[in-house]
């Protein structure tokens, strides 16, 4: 009766270590959940990055965030795409930056947070919006760009709308993958982290064949993937050996200067 007891009792052990393992499983996903949301949120924005004032105003729009210089310089304008899941406020400090230096920034809100990207009938969508906005101002030239998959998007903006595209700039991004824009009739340029572990300079010579053979290479020195952004620390980067604001400093200067040249 023992061993029978015994027998019986071994499918029971069974199905509670199984049972407790889902429970584990279940929590350690939860965890790396909330983990990577944690990531991608914005994070240290400098106060006030969010508020209008006398030198730039912040608006709310069908497109994302905008910021206009209260006195503009030129007639370009900047239009950004986020990096994928990350935040779009992360790049206010950016774009308040430049709008600063006389230039109005569209930062384009995706379709959701919470995947690494929207899939190509979404991004037709958010590149439509974008179309539709930039055509209000008439007046205006503007550059597009993008941080890490956003680069994608803003590569594709430029290929399908090259007529709306002043200049094409690619921050901390191995795109465009699969597009040919060797024979861009507007500048092109790629800003690089030297420090960037997730989209690094050997992977970025491996698409150089689809950019112009003119396009422009602005290296950060020191810059990581990151900080081209306001959020935390991400899977594969490596260590900035430079501040987050030396960093973006330099990257503001690099597109301010792109854009009063148009």
């Amino acid at each position: 009766m023992a061993v029978k007891g015994g027998i019986a009792r071994e499918p029971r052990r069974r199905s509670l270590l199984r049972s407790w393992l889902r429970r584990i499983w279940a929590s350690l996903g939860l965890l790396a959940m909330a983990a990577l949301t944690w990531t991608f949120q914005a994070h240290g924005l400098p106060p006030g990055v969010l508020e209008s004032d006398a030198e730039v105003r912040v608006e709310r729009t069908d497109a994302g965030l905008e910021f206009r210089p209260a006195v503009e310089s030129g007639s370009a304008g900047l239009v950004f795409f986020p990096g994928g899941m990350v935040q779009l406020k992360a790049y206010a400090p950016l774009a308040r930056a430049i709008a600063r230096e006389g230039f109005p920034v569209v930062l384009v809100r995706l379709p959701f947070l919470g995947r690494h990207a929207p899939g190509v009938g979404r991004q037709a969508e958010v590149i439509e919006v974008v179309v539709q906005r930039i055509g209000r101002d008439t007046l205006r030239v503007w550059a597009i760009a993008g941080h890490s998959f956003g680069g994608s998007l803003a590569a594709r903006f430029a290929y399908r709308h090259p007529g709306r595209t002043a200049a094409l700039i690619l921050i901390g991004t191995t795109h465009p993958r699969d597009l040919d824009l060797s024979g861009a009739g507007y500048p092109v340029a790629r800003i690089y982290g030297t420090r960037d572990g997730v989209a690094p300079e050997s992977r970025m010579r491996e698409t150089a064949r689809n950019l112009p053979p003119d396009a422009m290479l602005v290296a950060v020195e020191g810059g990581n993937h990151a900080q081209f952004g306001y959020y935390g620390p991400q899977l594969g980067d490596s260590r900035a050996t430079i501040t987050r604001e030396d960093q973006q400093r330099l990257v503001v200067a690099a597109i301010t200067g792109i854009l009063r040249s148009l």
